[in-house]
């Protein structure tokens, strides 16, 4: 998998971790098979976005997080349409 790296943030494709291991996931398991894919868990639709992301200010206090994990609970069986990260888990064979 190669992108151009051009410009900024282009380096930083988001979209990699979908595209490998969900659109390409035949072409991963094919040229990877020492690896096995154990978990792909959609996280964090929201804190990502209130703590400011990389850049921005925080838009909560930090004494709202816990707030905002609990709501992100609750939200869990919409993370696969409304998360932002996944957390993968591969195994060596």
């Amino acid at each position: 998998w190669e992108f151009p790296s051009s410009g900024p943030l282009l380096g930083a494709n988001g979209a990699l971790p979908w595209i490998v291991f969900e659109r390409d996931r035949t072409t991963f398991e094919k040229e990877f098979p020492q690896w096995r894919i154990e978990l792909i868990e959609p996280i964090m639709p929201l804190r990502y976005l209130l703590s400011g992301g990389v850049s921005m200010r925080s838009l909560q206090p930090g004494c709202a997080t816990g707030f905002w994990r609990g709501i992100e609970r609750f939200m869990q069986p919409m993370n696969k349409s409304l998360a932002m990260f996944a957390r993968i888990v591969l195994l060596r064979n």
